[in-house]
């Protein structure tokens, strides 16, 4: 009997035990992929799925889940939260999973209507039993307000009374001040005649200071006919001359110069007189040849130096820097926000950090020695040094707005600094000096889209801007531009008058023109779903929906429409993963990292390859080559464009596109 009850007891706990475990549900993914010519769903394996409970939702056999994902191990690593199988995709399973998904719909219909209906009975109840609670509410109000009022008489009367009494002391009281006020007055009289007295002495005696000192400074000068002005790196000699109200040409002569360019941290003399020096033609000394730090060999003379920037592109220049390619070891300072105040912030950050160490690994077995100093620059810190930034050939980060201008200003122009992420950074390029933009700018994605529409359009096509109804925004202002810069004939209008514009004699070609924020939501889904339903009920009515990197970023979208209308995408991040070079990559950071690389991951590689590349070739020469040497990276490609401060903006674009066969494939 023993034995049998513990048998029983024993059934028992693992019964209570498996009712108690609760398998998370499978969701049926929206996404799906082409591999191998045939058509998968991308499906993210969820905490405690099993290949059982997913096999089961999609309709398959467990063998035929191992022998879609060969690569992954399954049979004997198993599942691992955050992995992306590929599953079967089957029509006959997949409109099975519809009808079901249609009669649990019916079915929840039909359970709100029954409660919606009880509640309008409770909704009933209620009404009856407040409206009851509200007539006895009333006649206890009228009761407390007659007895309120009797007081308040009351208390209006005692008021009076004590605000007469607090009259009288308030006279009495006023009285005492006035005397007291009168007295302190003529005392400030006094203390203020006798500091001023004091002050007009220190003032005297400060004066004479001056008079003396600017007599001494003034026969100084008058001997050496000039002063010094120490060159800032955002001076230029027009404004020094304005400043100083001389003339460019006495700066010059005074100075021996050949030519209006300046050097940072330059003493350049000013003269007192300036018309001395004007009209006069002197003697320039020929100074010491510029000689290379890296290998001390002669770089260029003096007498052969370019005059300005743009002679650097003049034929035989190109060559020597080419020509003069060597193996030099490269210096990095990277300042990323790792204390950052959000979490998901910190992931990505460590994330770029992750796949900038994987690329110095690689280039490291290139055999290029590489130098990398790290800093934490999370909550507005910046705990590095002028002199480090100095000793860097390039800076990769910090990420947002504000941290970088506090970073140029502490290189203080003896720095590049590359914008590792944020697009908005744009205009900082075009003010300051040393600065790189490497995500192209949505500005330039823009310029594009509108190029490749102009490249697309047949005969009997149409271009439609389909905007909010409130539709003014920056975004539609690029948008309007492009259009009239590159010569694209469109029409603008709202999604209400959308299909009443549309041609059925050629292509439609849409651009949704939004400000892209979380508000535009609503708008962005109302818009795909009306183009998908009208391209797929008319069969002459043909649409290519055209848009910025900027509409991939809506999960909400549902992508199987996007790829209905055959989405034309131009963007600034894009992995193809049909490439050697990413698969690589994959493996390498899985192994390393043990998880999957992130947007910023692939950045942070593509950034770290590119510039300690350059500079690994052409030393302290590299920045020359960042016009002319263009680069394409695992996620990004870099055609840099230098702007009129001398800083650098990525004008490369991918171009992608969304096949109805629910592949993407890149535009080469």
């Amino acid at each position: 009997m023993l034995a049998l009850a513990l048998c029983l007891s024993a059934f028992a706990t693992v019964e209570t035990t498996a009712q108690e475990y609760q398998a998370p549900p499978v969701t049926i993914s929206k996404e799906r992929v082409r591999s191998g010519g045939k058509i998968y769903y991308a499906h993210v394996v969820l905490e405690r799925q099993t290949l059982y409970s997913i096999s089961k939702a999609y309709g398959v056999t467990v063998e035929e889940i191992y022998g879609a994902n060969p690569f992954l191990n399954l049979e004997t690593d198993g599942l691992k939260k955050g992995q992306i199988l590929l599953i079967p995709y089957k029509e006959e399973i997949a409109q099975q999973i519809a009808a079901q998904a249609n009669a649990e719909k019916d079915q929840a219909d039909k359970e709100a209507a029954a409660r919606e209906k009880a509640a309008q009975e409770k909704a009933a109840q209620e009404a009856a039993a407040k409206e009851k609670a509200a007539k006895e509410k009333a006649a206890q109000e009228a009761a407390a307000k007659e007895k309120a009022a009797q007081e308040k008489a009351a208390a209006k009367e005692k008021a009076a009374q004590e605000k007469a009494a607090k009259k009288a002391a308030k006279e009495e009281a006023a009285r005492e001040k006035a005397a007291q006020d009168a007295a302190a007055k003529e005392k400030a009289a006094q203390e203020k005649a006798a500091k001023e007295a004091a002050d007009k002495e220190k003032a005297e005696q400060e004066r004479a200071a001056k008079e003396e000192a600017a007599k001494k400074a003034a026969e100084k000068q008058t001997e050496d006919g000039y002063f010094i002005h120490k060159v800032r790196w955002f001076d230029d000699l027009d404004g020094i001359a304005k400043k100083y109200g001389v003339s460019k040409e006495s700066i010059m002569n005074i100075n021996r110069m050949t030519s209006d360019k300046l050097n940072r941290k330059q003493d350049l003399k000013i003269p007192l007189d300036p018309v001395l020096w004007e009209g006069r033609t002197v003697q320039v000394d020929e100074p010491a040849p510029v000689v290379d730090p890296d290998d001390n060999q002669v770089i260029e003379f003096p007498s052969e130096k370019k005059e300005n920037a743009e002679d650097e592109d003049k034929e035989g220049f190109l060559d020597d820097l080419f020509v003069r390619e060597g193996n030099h070891d490269v210096n990095i300072s990277m300042l990323l926000p790792f204390s950052a105040s959000k979490s998901g912030d910190r992931t990505s950050f460590m994330d770029l950090y992750c796949g900038s160490l994987l690329a110095a690994r690689d280039l490291g077995r290139d055999g290029i020695n590489l130098d990398i100093h790290t800093f934490d620059v999370g909550g507005g810190n910046m705990p590095v040094t002028h002199d480090r930034l100095a000793a860097s050939d390039f800076t990769i980060g910090p990420v947002s707005k504000t941290d970088i201008l506090k970073a140029s200003a502490l290189a203080d122009g003896d720095s590049w600094v590359v914008s590792p992420l944020d697009m908005q950074v744009e205009p900082l390029a075009d003010s300051l000096a040393r600065i790189i933009q490497a995500p192209t700018p949505t500005s330039v994605q823009i310029r594009d889209m509108v190029e490749w529409i102009k490249s697309d359009m047949g005969r009997g096509d149409k271009v439609l801007v389909v905007t909010p109804s409130t539709p003014a925004s920056d975004y539609l202002d690029m948008v309007e531009r492009e259009m009239n810069n590159v010569g694209v004939s469109h029409s603008t209008t709202t999604l209400g008058s959308m299909r009443s514009l549309m041609t059925t004699q050629g292509v439609n070609r849409v651009v949704l023109a939004c400000d892209f924020t979380e508000r535009s939501t609503v708008f962005l889904l109302e818009a795909v779903r009306n183009l998908y339903q009208t391209t797929s009920s008319s069969k002459t009515t043909q649409i290519v929906l055209y848009s910025t990197s900027r509409i991939r970023t809506f999960d909400q979208i549902d992508v199987e429409q996007l790829h209905r209308l055959n989405l034309h995408a131009c963007v600034t991040y894009f992995v193809d993963y049909n490439s050697q070079d990413v698969k690589d990559f994959l493996l390498q950071y899985r192994a390393l990292y043990n998880s999957e690389p992130s947007r910023s991951a692939y950045s942070g590689y593509d950034l770290m390859k590119y510039f300690s590349t350059l500079a690994n070739k052409f030393g302290k020469r590299w920045p020359r080559a960042l016009h002319r040497v263009d680069y394409s990276g695992l996620q990004s490609d870099f055609k840099l464009e230098k702007t009129s401060t001398g800083s650098y903006i990525n004008k490369a674009v991918r171009r992608v596109v969304y096949n109805p066969d629910f592949s993407i494939s890149l535009v080469k």
